[in-house]
């Protein structure tokens, strides 16, 4: 009976051990403010522009083209969603909720390009526009 006891003593000692984290002393340079502290949930990201990153005869230019390439296609994505966000801004005050598919059908459908998910919330999260 006395070696069992002994032999959980020295494995719950193990088990505490192994279960302790090790801290390691900051700088004084890498320091923070409490007041700098932002908790993970609450991070916001950066707002970015509504003005267009293209010209308009590139952005003519990259709706005619047939097969994009993965940074053509990132910028022209990027560029729509401008003009989406930009039309919601313009139209929310005077249509309300009607604002949304008479944007969607002006900027995506017409030039059959396939909206993005939740494309509305995406402008709210990068643009902050509403």
């Amino acid at each position: 009976m006395s070696t069992q006891r002994n032999y959980r003593k020295k494995r719950t000692i193990r088990k505490n051990k192994s279960q302790r984290k090790t801290r390691t002393k900051r700088n004084s340079s890498t320091k923070r403010n409490s007041s700098t502290k932002r908790n993970s949930s609450t991070k916001r990201r950066k707002k970015r522009s509504l003005l267009k990153k293209v010209s308009q005869s590139k952005y003519q230019q990259l709706l005619r083209k047939k097969r994009l390439s993965t940074k053509e296609k990132r910028v022209l994505h990027d560029n729509l969603l401008i003009r989406y966000c930009k039309c919601l801004k313009g139209l929310e005050s005077t249509r309300g909720s009607a604002a949304y598919p008479i944007c969607m059908n002006s900027v995506y459908k017409q030039r059959n390009i396939q909206p993005p998910s939740n494309a509305s919330s995406k402008c709210y999260e990068t643009f902050f526009v509403g």
